[in-house]
């Protein structure tokens, strides 16, 4: 009973119906224009095929719900039924198909077989399935959305353990820089002090140029010192020398008294300044100076 039972439960949810109730065709659509993307143009080609389907039926097109499989190049097998006997016939069934292919047609060698011609479909089918297919679709929405959010939620937190490493990376530069290059009253930012205090270092270690001898230095020293302003306190930083160059570093207490150390190299016979470098620091106020031998080489 129970095998009996289960049989019949299956033929109502799976309807096979003789295939004199069904209207068939063999259509031609060789004459029909190519669509270049049949996926986008599926109800159209619907339609075109409703047309040709119609110029065999004895009934409205209207009134017929068909389906359409090609199974060749240019040939298309159409089946079709009422509207009314098919919306009776279903009555609960999840597919209704012939028992076989109408032999009448010339579909020799045709793949389609007659389980695959569910008439089924669009406005007839079964609720059971549109409502699964809705709540497949409302779940996949919701697995996405949230794999959506998760992927947000890592990337924001990603972003934002980059932007401490970041922050933390620029305090601990900062740290060592003025490690290197202490606050010296200018308030400019660490880079820049630390940029100027290269230059100066530099400048001071600049090696003696090919041929200089220590006579040339401590002449050219002598020339220095000989227009060094006496009554100006100087704290000398540095003072390099050479036969053909000149720099100088010293800290004064103020810009007036920086204005007037610089102005005592301005006029030295043989002898060409370049502009003086004055900033203020902590101590007082720094200034550079270097001189060169007129026609000697650059500084």
């Amino acid at each position: 009973m129970s095998n009996d039972h289960a049989a019949s439960s299956s033929d109502s949810l799976h309807r096979h119906l003789p295939a004199s109730q069904f209207y068939w065709a063999v259509l031609d659509t060789s004459c029909l224009p190519r669509a270049l993307f049949p996926s986008l143009h599926k109800t159209h080609q619907i339609e075109r095929f409703g047309l040709l389907f119609e110029s065999v039926l004895p009934v409205p097109i209207e009134t017929i719900h068909a389906v359409y499989r090609p199974f060749a190049p240019g040939r298309v097998l159409a089946c079709g039924m009422d509207r009314e006997r098919l919306a009776a016939a279903a009555n609960g069934a999840l597919t209704l198909v012939p028992d076989n292919i109408h032999s009448g047609l010339e579909v020799d060698g045709c793949p389609v077989l007659a389980n695959e011609l569910n008439l089924l479909t669009g406005p007839f089918e079964p609720a059971f399935l549109r409502q699964a297919r809705a709540r497949w679709f409302l779940q996949t929405a919701a697995i996405i959305t949230v794999a959506a959010g998760l992927f947000m939620f890592g990337a924001e937190r990603r972003a934002v353990a980059a932007r401490s490493a970041a922050a933390q990376t620029a305090e601990e530069l900062a740290q060592a820089c003025d490690a290197v290059v202490p606050e010296n009253g200018s308030h400019q930012p660490t880079a820049l002090r630390l940029t100027a205090e290269l230059r100066r270092l530099r400048l001071t270690h600049r090696p003696s140029a090919p041929g200089t001898t220590a006579s040339d230095a401590a002449s050219t020293l002598g020339a220095v010192l000989a227009h060094w302003p006496p009554d100006v306190a100087v704290q000398t930083d540095s003072l390099v020398a050479t036969g053909s160059t000149v720099a100088v570093h010293a800290t004064l207490r103020d810009h007036a008294g920086a204005q007037a150390f610089q102005a005592a190299f301005e006029h030295i016979d043989g002898w060409t300044r370049d502009q003086p470098q004055i900033s203020s620091v902590r101590d007082g106020v720094r200034v550079t100076i270097q001189l060169k031998k007129s026609g000697g080489p650059p500084a």
